[in-house]
């Protein structure tokens, strides 16, 4: 993939010649109220008639402030908890407070990217970015529009498609990325119109090394992984052109979005693949990292809009997916039995899942008069999920190709042998195609209605979606929304809203070893009341939110509990004009975001008694401040600089972290992007970690490696992960057309 890219961007000045220069600020700051979105109602309309929370994220914004990724994007947001594990999951996402995987809705271009299999958004760096128009995030329950999954954000990434160019426009942009830990990336962007004809296309390649933590955290020390006392002849595998026995954390990911449309049908294509490490995510003694993990989706779908006449108008969607999550596992389980517990049970196995479905969905919008719309739609999904992970050889799990009758030589599977053995031999791996007696077939079916009607200075928002699976029953989810405009440059929302997350194939099937299914497990559901207050003043956008979030069928220490958050989120953005000969133009934003999640259940007190209490969850930062300023000092130059802090947070709960207490230290970053831009041309020099601060994320895991690294590790995931310290990355576009 990359070699591709390279031979593409070598031949782009053959295709096209340089013409408009990059504007990065093109909209005001009222102009921005009035951009159109879809995400929140599933019909055009402005942020501010949105019946939700709304920041939008615009292609220039992207540019002028540096990011590389989409994590990079949420991290900077209110409301989301970014934490960058830097495994064979990049980043864990998780919105408002909420603590259950997933939590957020991710789509691309309306249509869902959460894998199929176990559900979770993989926001990693295999998303090209050069082609994005904008970023829609919504905040708050979206299942009365989106059906599940949305329980409490969505995010939507909106790409450019050619439609909108003029006859005979073509364009094409690249983009290089180069950096610390041996990061490179690149970005081929074309999009053009003849006639009725348009298309675009973005595709990127993305190679890292990533940083070498071997040295922050005990349980990622090269003595452990080197260790022949743990790990024995598991040290002379050799898979994938990687060895064992050291700290190293490989990542290749690439991605492509392409579209081709003709008159009001467009053919989409949606492919991507992550292929990583795992990073400082497991403790040394228990897992090598230096073995890939992968993640790959691919989507192909149709859409067609058709105008019926001047009220009606419809949109069809008809979408096949394919979604696979495999890799390697090299681990070493310590053997208590034996006096000496440096000792392990050892396996090098490679596990795999694979998933498949066919989507169709008929919307529909209905003007009734000037003041009231409808719309609403149907969907039907069939989806193929595997059940359990496909593992030859490993205690006992589903194998495709090797009998569990073959126990090995500990009489625990094919692939089980003991560090003080002299040589270890590799199992086959699973077949990539799922075995029938392996595949669940599950049905979705959902309905939902929806009128929007303006009076005066009110706007309502009326409406519900009922979805019923095969499996896990149905779910009703209402919407209540009221906006009432106090003036021109002022408004109050009141919404009531209710979404569910459905239970996965990984929950309902997924058991093996000591990790139990659930076939019963009901959908979590929450229901949202939220007032939120706008209001615009010269320089100055303020958009805030208090809600009350209740979670039911909610899963914490093996019991089904109620959850409750309690949140506050400021979002502001300024822009001004100095008019000073040094600079030209200021903007940037100001976000804060308070966060209470409780949970009540069964907790052994001090004298062994259970009792019923309401708890603090933990897992999320209770306070969190996200500043951010582009200086544009002139026509070329400009910086940006940004500040994220997250304040102490309490460790998930039931996180019975030994030594350090019941808090995660706070994090602050530091980061700045400087950037020359000429005609067609964009350079730049971005630093992350300016202060270059010792900084330590709280890891999502209740039963955890400690840190007494004096002994072996007490569970697999580190409970805190170290992040890269300062970091320098240049950066080169060419915009032509």
């Amino acid at each position: 993939m990359l070699r591709t890219l390279i031979l593409l961007v070598a031949l782009s000045p053959l295709i096209a010649s340089p013409e408009s220069p990059y504007e990065l600020f093109d909209l005001s700051l009222e102009e921005l109220l009035f951009v159109r979105v879809k995400t929140a109602s599933g019909i055009e309309e402005s942020v501010k008639n949105a019946p939700a929370a709304m920041i939008i994220v615009t292609q220039n914004e992207i540019a002028e402030r540096g990011y590389n990724d989409l994590a990079e994007v949420l991290a900077d947001l209110p409301g989301f908890d970014v934490r960058f594990v830097n495994g064979s999951l990049y980043t864990i996402v998780q919105a408002r407070g909420h603590t259950s995987l997933p939590s957020t809705l991710f789509m691309v271009d309306g249509v869902v990217e959460n894998t199929l299999w176990d559900l979770s958004p993989v926001f990693s760096r295999q998303y090209p970015l050069s082609n994005i128009k904008q970023i829609e995030i919504m905040y708050g329950p979206g299942s009365a529009v989106h059906g599940p999954n949305a329980l409490a954000a969505v995010v939507n990434v909106i790409t450019n498609d050619g439609k909108s160019l003029d006859i005979g426009d073509h364009k094409v942009s690249v983009h290089g990325y180069s950096g610390e830990y041996s990061t490179k990336s690149i970005e081929l962007s074309a999009m053009g119109r003849e006639e009725e004809l348009y298309y675009s296309i973005s595709a990127r390649s993305f190679e890292s090394d990533e940083p070498d933590f071997s040295s922050r955290w005990g349980f990622l020390s090269n003595e452990l992984y080197s260790d022949r006392r743990v790990w024995g002849p598991l040290l002379d595998v050799r898979q994938d052109g990687l060895s064992l026995g050291h700290y190293a954390d490989p990542t290749e990911d690439w991605g492509v979005i392409a579209k081709l449309g003709y008159g009001n049908t467009r053919l989409s294509v949606h492919s991507w693949q992550t292929k990583e490490g795992y990073g400082p995510t497991y403790a040394a003694d228990r897992i090598q990292n230096n073995v890939y993990w992968r993640n790959n989706s691919n989507q192909i779908f149709l859409e067609n809009e058709t105008l019926v006449n001047d009220e009606l108008s419809l949109t069809s969607l008809l979408l096949y997916r394919k979604s696979r999550i495999w890799g390697n596992w090299a681990e070493a389980l310590p053997d208590f039995v034996t006096p000496d517990e440096t000792q392990s049970l050892i396996s090098y196995t490679r596990w795999n899942t694979y998933s498949h479905s066919t989507l169709l969905k008929e919307d529909f919008e209905y003007q009734l008069s000037t003041d009231i719309t409808i719309n609403g739609g149907i969907k039907f999904e069939r989806k193929e999920l595997t059940k359990a992970y496909d593992i030859p050889g490993y205690y006992g799990a589903f194998s495709s190709t090797v009998p569990n009758t073959e126990l090995g030589p500990l009489g625990l599977g094919a692939a089980i042998f003991h560090s003080s053995n002299l040589t270890y031999s590799l199992v086959p791996f699973p077949d990539k195609e799922m075995p029938s007696d392996n595949l669940q077939t599950t049905d979705d079916y959902g309905v939902y209605f929806q009128s929007i009607i303006n009076t005066d200075n009110f706007r309502y928002h009326l409406g519900g979606r009922f979805d019923k699976n095969s499996i896990y029953g149905s779910s009703f989810n209402p919407r209540l929304s009221l906006i009432y405009n106090l003036s021109e440059k002022s408004r109050v929302k009141l919404s009531y809203q209710e979404a569910f997350l459905e239970p996965s194939a990984l929950i309902l099937f997924g058991g093996f070893s000591d990790r139990n299914a659930d076939p019963e497990r009901r959908p979590e559901e929450t229901k949202n009341l939220e007032l939120i207050w706008q209001f615009e003043h010269k320089n100055w956008q303020h958009d805030a939110s208090l809600y009350q979030a209740r979670y039911d069928n909610s899963v914490r220490q093996g019991q089904v509990v109620e959850h409750e958050t309690i949140g506050l989120e400021y979002r502001g953005r300024y822009q001004w004009q100095p008019g000073l000969s040094f600079l030209e133009k200021l903007s940037g934003y100001l976000y804060y975001t308070y966060t209470d999640s409780t949970v009540a259940l069964n907790v052994l007190s001090s004298l062994g008694i259970d009792e019923f209490r309401t708890v603090d969850v933990g897992g999320s930062a209770p306070h969190k401040i996200r500043l951010g300023s582009t200086f544009v000092l002139n026509d070329n130059w400009s910086v940006n600089v940004r500040a994220s802090y997250d304040a102490k947070q309490k460790f998930l709960f039931g996180h019975s972290f030994r030594l350090r207490g019941d808090k995660a230290p706070s994090v602050f970053d530091l980061s700045t992007a400087v950037q020359f831009k000429h005609s067609n041309w964009r350079a730049g020099l971005k630093i992350k970690n300016l202060l270059d601060k010792d900084n330590f994320q709280a890891h999502l895991v209740e039963n955890h490696a400690g840190d007494d690294f004096s002994s072996r590790s007490q569970g697999f995931a580190n409970p805190l992960i170290p992040q890269p310290k300062r970091a320098w990355y240049f950066f080169l576009s060419y915009q032509m057309k």
